[in-house]
């Protein structure tokens, strides 16, 4: 049992610490996130430019 709540918060950590990298690469690039970009469309009903 011990090491099976080790094994999920290794793998917590581990999907933590990729989302962290991936989420700084992805908004050196855009100004928003895909799905806060998608909602503010969707609620001021225009376009917003995703790129910076």
């Amino acid at each position: 049992m011990g090491s099976k709540i080790v094994t999920i918060e290794l793998t917590a950590f581990i999907v933590f610490c990729v989302q962290t990298v991936l989420c700084r690469w992805w908004l050196g690039y855009f100004r928003f996130g895909p799905l806060e970009w998608l909602w503010r469309m969707l609620t001021y009903g225009r376009y917003f430019p995703l790129k910076k």
